[in-house]
């Protein structure tokens, strides 16, 4: 049985949509024609629009946005003031937050970002190559298309040394 809970000062606007046993709860909003399904919550002052998806057990809350066709899924967490647009994918146990902000390419297995310098991005011919810490202190490659070369491997090393070196 589904129990689709939208309860406190929680939006729901537009064409956007609440399936299965997600809730939107606080002062959180759901706009435009997003979706949130499966398990998933919205709560605190999060917003989901445009034609993003929150789904599976993912969580979003505190100030936190996605929006565009983003996608958060599996258990994510999306919170603090993180934003995810674009056509940016966090999904598997990712945790995005802080000021952190993804806007293209996949962040998923038990990626910890927690501010804009812990991701590095290179867009080659549309594909999306990402660099970035996960929980245990190793660093994980991904790519919206294919393996992550090794050469793009070291540019990414090198353009993240780079940032860190202007921090």
């Amino acid at each position: 049985m589904n129990e689709i809970h939208i309860t406190g000062n929680a939006r729901v606007l537009g064409n956007a949509r609440v399936l299965g046993n997600a809730a939107v709860f606080g002062n959180a909003g759901v706009s435009g024609d997003a979706t949130v399904s499966g398990d998933a919550h919205v709560f605190g002052n999060a917003c989901v629009s445009g034609d993003a998806h929150v789904s599976g057990f993912a969580r979003l809350l505190g100030n936190a946005s996605v929006y565009d066709t983003a996608c958060v899924l599996g258990t994510a967490r999306v919170y603090g003031d993180a934003c995810v647009y674009g056509n940016a994918s966090v999904s598997g146990d990712a945790r995005v937050s802080g000021n952190a902000v993804v806007q293209a390419g996949l962040i998923d297995g038990d990626a910890l970002i927690t501010s804009t310098s812990d991701l590095t991005q290179v867009i080659v011919d549309d594909i999306v190559y990402s660099r970035f810490p996960q929980t245990d202190g190793s660093i994980r490659y991904t790519s919206t298309s294919y393996d992550v070369p090794e050469l793009v491997r070291m540019c990414l090393d090198v353009l993240a040394a780079s940032q860190e070196a202007d921090r």
